[in-house]
């Protein structure tokens, strides 16, 4: 929403946000302009007078930069031929204050369906189903009593039902900019839906839980290789989509370097327009390699290079052959971006993507319900604990002898290293009892090798001993958890689960300064599919406050940057005791040994 007027902007995001749409809202053009930028929307609601630029020339520079989301002005003028201007500049409606609520939303409603033709009136995976004109869920037909919040949640996980959402993704689909709450508040909605779903006959983990990355719809029915495929496809189709959306941009910047060579050869080249062509060839340099052209980004920084040589004042107006070859390098780099526009990008990322996805699918990591391996010769209180893990979202396997244990661990350790079976996993935990072993030293030596063994699992003695000297037998095993077996199952689950929960990597986030909006982008479509989340800085001028803002687990730095640099923004961090040990990256079009060199003594890793 693009509106000037706190008090219009604040009720109609009260009515949107009843009707389960997350609002931002903007108070210029040029902070809309910002935004629209960055960010995705299904829909602009733009106000006509604005500061500065007004809504029907920010409508039209929307749409002259390929932006195709619906659009709707707002306008205090009742005026024929005003609406006539704006939808002439490419506005989809046109409503005038004051307008009746209930026709604003029946609008919206109407545009988003206009908007996402090829959507289906009801989402359907399982038995759930969800029915948007009616924002209700039923799982079997029957009725999930949900929140405004939990159902927009719900909705978000069926309308990419195979896709990974982290905690950030989440709040920044559901919740707007100027209102995002901690991530605690996710898990707590996750939790809420679940047991809702559970009373409504849905199985408790139909929405799963991807441990380190986040939730998303349990698979139907799942094949591990097609994660792998999927995320690549996702990838691909990602950075081809920014491709086609920022290709009115890249043929700006190809026109300004021509302007800039033709008033070279000219002799009328101004030093404005030569630090334009510069900047343009640097930012290309970068951008193509980001899509998957090598031979553009070479070609970029090529010109780059033949720009950074000029010298104003001493070119002498003979110097043909600088300018021919200036001209030719450029007449490449035009021919190299038309050969890309459409499908041949895709091939293009395809190579590049490909051994990079396999390589590190999410597909390895675990999915499934953490599995607990009970290993006792005779448990009274299986069924109990059974039902309990049921309640904790965990799965049970017990195992009545140590040779069964150890050909579980076995089998199971190849399954997982060979990928002959996605779902069969090595146990998330152990619940052990020494005393199913023939005699106290082979129980001591089998708890010794779970806790040394790898991948490191939490171990718990399952035991009625008591005396000090069986428990430090214990200790000087390896044995760190102890459980009596007349412990509560409720109290076991709980134990078990808070054992994992402290062994779950916490989700990265990443904080990334640039000042070319295509590689901000492009690197957060690359980098949030895999359980990061990212954060995205234009302007370094923002970078402290942002720094302190996000805590981030790492940053990466563009080192060519408007008003600072990279490698000063590195001293900066490096110069602060509370950020002195944060790994940095630094992204950069340049690679010569000089510039390497600096990078690292400014700090970078």
């Amino acid at each position: 929403m693009v509106e000037d007027d706190e008090l219009t902007a604040r009720a109609l995001e009260g009515i949107l946000s009843h009707q389960n749409y997350a609002v931002e809202i903007a108070t210029s053009a040029q902070s809309a302009w910002e935004l629209v930028e960055i960010f995705d929307y299904d829909l602009v609601l733009l106000d006509v007078v604005l500061p500065g630029m007004d809504g029907v020339a920010l409508c039209r520079r929307m749409r002259s930069h390929q932006y195709s989301m619906p659009i709707m002005l707002v306008t205090a003028k009742d005026d024929s031929h005003d609406k006539a201007l704006g939808l002439d500049a490419g506005a989809d409606d046109y409503v005038t204050k004051p307008f009746n609520s209930e026709e604003l939303m029946a609008r919206i409603r109407a545009l988003l369906r206009r908007a996402t033709p090829a959507a289906i009136p009801k989402l359907e995976w399982g038995k759930l189903c969800l029915d948007p004109e009616a924002c209700e869920v039923y799982y079997d037909d029957r009725l999930l009593p949900l929140t405004p919040k939990e159902y927009a949640l719900l909705e978000l996980l069926m309308r990419n039902p195979r896709r990974v959402f982290s905690c950030g993704m989440v709040i920044e689909h559901l919740w707007a900019y100027d209102d995002t709450p901690g991530e605690d508040a996710v898990r707590t909605h996750i939790k809420c839906v679940r047991q809702k779903m559970k009373k409504g006959g849905a199985p408790s983990n139909l929405i799963e839980t991807v441990y380190g990355i986040g939730y998303r719809l349990r698979p139907l029915k799942r094949q591990g290789v097609d994660v792998v495929i999927e995320v690549e496809q996702q990838t691909r189709s990602a950075i081809a989509n920014i491709w086609q959306q920022f290709q009115p941009r890249i043929e700006g910047q190809l026109v300004q370097i021509e302007l800039a060579t033709a008033a070279l050869v000219q002799h009328q080249l101004s030093a404005e327009l030569h630090q334009t062509a510069k900047r343009n060839c640097h930012s290309l340099k970068g951008a193509l390699g980001m899509f998957g052209l090598p031979q553009g980004s070479a070609i970029a920084g090529e010109l780059e290079r033949q720009w950074a040589s000029l010298k104003l004042l001493e070119l002498e107006p003979w110097d043909a052959e600088f300018c021919a070859k200036l001209q030719q390098n450029l007449v490449l780099l035009r021919q190299e971006v038309a050969e890309n526009l459409s499908e041949n990008l895709s091939e293009n990322l395809s190579d590049n993507l490909s051994d990079w996805a396999t390589s590190n699918s999410p597909s390895e990591l675990k999915t499934e319900q953490p599995l607990l391996l009970i290993v006792d010769a005779e448990i009274s209180q299986l069924k109990g604990l059974k039902l309990e893990a049921d309640r904790w979202n965990l799965r049970i396997s017990h195992v009545t002898s140590l040779a069964m244990a150890r050909q579980q661990l076995r089998q199971e350790q190849v399954q997982a290293k060979d990928l002959i079976l996605p779902d069969a996993m090595l146990p998330n935990a152990i619940l052990f009892d020494p005393a199913i072993a023939h005699s106290e030293y082979m129980g001591l030596k089998f708890l010794q090798e779970l806790t040394t063994a790898q991948p490191l699992l939490p171990v718990f003695v399952w035991t009625t001993h008591r005396s000090l000297e069986q428990r430090l037998a214990i200790s000087q095993h390896g044995g760190r958890r102890f459980l009596d077996k007349l412990t509560d199952p409720s109290q076991v689950m709980r134990a078990v689960s808070q054992a994992l929960r402290a062994l779950e990597p916490t989700e990265g986030r990443v904080l990334v300064v640039d000042d070319d909006p295509i590689i901000l982008i492009a690197l957060r479509q690359l980098l949030e599919p895999w359980g990061l989340h990212v954060e995205i800085l234009p302007d370094p001028r923002q970078f402290l406050e942002t720094l302190e803002r996000t805590d981030p687990d790492l940053l990466i730095l563009d080192l060519k940057m408007p008003h600072i640099t990279g490698i000063e923004l590195c001293q900066i961090v490096r110069n602060d005791e509370r950020w002195s040990n944060l790994p940095i990256l630094c992204l950069t079009a340049q690679t010569d040994p000089d510039l390497v060199g600096r990078v690292f003594a400014a700090g970078a890793d």
